[in-house]
């Protein structure tokens, strides 16, 4: 008996096995930063901000990212659903929510791909290469970002689609749009797909889709997001291809040379473009329906102007947004060639082949603080700044709920509920100041550390506050009444 339900039962089970050891690595690479206060107030600061504010049904200004709300940046809608677990998970609730979507949206690609190919070994292949894609752990170093649960919806949406279950289809789509506002860009450029590849019964769902993404779009950046900012849209930097998305798609039409040349116009855009084709990415090229879906984020990500906007480094998250598209694309392919030649020897070997380039590629990327994957693997990881940590909560232990606060760049993710908090050293009469002298800021940039600096030797001499704990070079400071 036993034996017969392991049988009937074994992919089941080995999927569960890669889903486990994935939770594991994943929360490794997230949560232990977190523990050990070395997430950031930009970004996680800000979001947990946001969460504690939409928990307590407020729209209040995001004192860290400087907006009247947060909506005024992106317009994360999906950030509303979420805000009540941060009763129960506080500062770790987003961090939980962004590793369990990545695993569930691995499992919309295995599902999708056992129904397209029919292969379980493929399948469960496609899998590993998802959960192994470089972009995912970047991910994860850099805490959270709307736009990873936003495209962890998109492999959920193809399974149901090629279901035919068209309910589940609308439901995960509409749940992408909340996600983020340019997640629409993906979606509308799968509206297009669907009319093209798609059998004629779903077209019509094709439409829909495109129809949907690109009025919700237009919406968001010409009349919410203003509405919010009390202002026009300010983020478009893309200037070099034209002055609006009307002008940007003109010029790709009629500049396609000029156009693609941008693409490679830095050299840390071409290294990013090799890291991407390494990895599976090769295969979308071969993969016109799949092509169409990484179109959009080619553009967003190559094509900005602004050094500052460039958002192909490696070392971010947006490249995350190819991960289901790679890891379906070489599947897909692979099933192809398979199919065609007849021998598993070829499936077999490039399936080896992209797991092997997976691994090498994790091996060599570095994420936004420097550090390489094989940090989870050291000692230091795990007890790095564990005694500051100690003082630092006895130390969070002191300050009145609600409270005004100005913190250190670690320290604010974890003091982000209350109404007003603020990045060190901009300290704007707060009640409380907190700092961890022994956590060096992460930040590389000297003319940003030189300015902490200073900000504290300023603080040690103004009279208006006190110190009220001083531990292992742990510092709180209280405005004096």
């Amino acid at each position: 008996m036993d034996k017969l339900y392991f049988k009937k039962h074994t992919l089941g089970i080995v999927v569960l096995i890669i889903v486990v050891i994935f939770l594991v690595l994943y929360s490794l690479v997230s949560l232990v930063p977190h523990y050990n206060f070395r997430t950031t107030a930009w970004d996680l600061g800000i979001f947990n901000q946001a969460i504690y504010h939409y928990s307590h049904f407020q729209l209040s200004p995001n004192t860290i990212r400087g907006v009247s709300i947060l909506l005024a940046d992106h317009f994360e809608l999906i950030l509303f659903l979420f805000s009540p677990l941060y009763w129960i998970f506080g500062s770790y609730t987003l961090l939980l929510i962004q590793i369990l979507a990545i695993l569930s949206g691995g499992i919309g690609v295995f599902l999708f791909l056992r129904e397209k190919t029919k292969d379980k070994i493929l399948s469960v292949a496609g899998l590993i290469l998802f959960y192994l894609f470089f972009g995912i752990f970047n991910s994860l170093a850099f805490a959270y970002h709307s736009n990873v649960i936003g495209i962890m919806f998109l492999p959920w949406m193809l399974y149901f689609l090629k279901k035919e279950k068209i309910g589940l289809y609308y439901l995960f789509f509409f749940l992408a749009l909340i996600s983020r506002e340019d997640i629409a860009l993906i979606t509308g450029f799968l509206g297009f797909a669907i009319l093209f590849f798609e059998k004629r019964s779903l077209k019509k769902h094709g439409l829909v889709t495109l129809f949907v993404s690109v009025l919700y779009f237009s919406l968001i950046l010409k009349v919410f997001i203003p509405f919010f900012a009390k202002e026009s849209y300010r983020y478009w930097t893309y200037d070099v291809i034209g002055e609006s998305p009307l002008e940007f798609l003109g010029t790709i039409i009629l500049h396609p040379i000029y156009s693609i040349s941008i693409l490679f116009n830095q050299e840390t855009k071409v290294q990013t473009l090799k890291f991407l084709l390494a990895s599976g990415g090769l295969f979308v090229i071969l993969s016109p329906k799949y092509l169409l879906l990484a179109l959009p984020i080619v553009c967003r990500d190559f094509m900005s102007s602004h050094a500052l906007y460039y958002r192909g480094d490696y070392g971010f998250h947006y490249l995350v947004e190819f991960s289901p598209i790679i890891s379906i694309s070489a599947i897909s392919v692979i099933a192809k060639l398979k199919k065609a030649i007849g021998y598993h020897f070829i499936k077999y070997s490039l399936i080896f082949i992209l797991i092997l380039s997976n691994l090498f590629l994790l091996s060599q990327i570095h994420f936004f603080d420097g550090s390489k994957l094989s940090r989870i693997f050291t000692s230091a990881y795990y007890s790095a700044d564990l005694h500051s940590r100690n003082e630092l909560l006895k130390a969070i232990k002191l300050i009145r709920p609600n409270a005004t606060v100005s913190a250190q760049n670690t320290i604010v993710p974890h003091l982000a509920n209350r109404d007003n908090i603020f990045l060190f050293p901009l300290i704007d009469n707060s009640d409380y100041v907190i700092l961890s002298i022994r956590n060096i800021w992460l930040n590389n940039d000297k003319e940003v550390l030189e300015k902490e600096y200073n900000g504290w030797q300023e603080l040690e001499q103004n009279v208006k506050y006190k110190k009220i704990y001083n531990e292992k070079k742990v510092i709180l400071y209280q405005k004096i009444d």
